[in-house]
């Protein structure tokens, strides 16, 4: 019994993590900051560094999972970001350009 309230704790966490770094828009899944609000490549070097970035999700049964604008989408709706199941490329590049706005 303790095994699967565990079990069901880290999928939990695993899950909030990494829909934190989902909503972050293209910040690296550890929440290493990537690309500067303000500056002209913010947007290219976070959907960039996402592109190269290939990661297990358990939560979802997923391993090596590519992190690119599709990828990412797909992820956005299978957790619900924001309470949405519709989210497109566009509306994850709009959600990257937001992030890169100047403070």
């Amino acid at each position: 019994m303790m095994g699967t309230r565990r079990n069901k704790v880290l999928m939990a966490s695993s899950a909030a993590a990494l829909a934190l770094a989902l909503m972050a828009g293209g910040a690296a899944a550890q929440g290493v900051p990537v690309g500067t609000p303000g500056e002209p490549q913010c947007h290219g070097e976070r959907v960039s560094t996402g592109n190269q970035r290939v990661e297990d999700i358990p939560p979802l049964g997923l391993e090596d999972f590519r992190l690119t604008p599709k990828g990412r989408v797909e992820l956005l709706n299978a957790f619900q970001v924001d309470g949405r199941t519709d989210w497109t490329v566009q509306d994850f590049q709009e959600r990257v350009r937001a992030s890169c706005e100047a403070p």
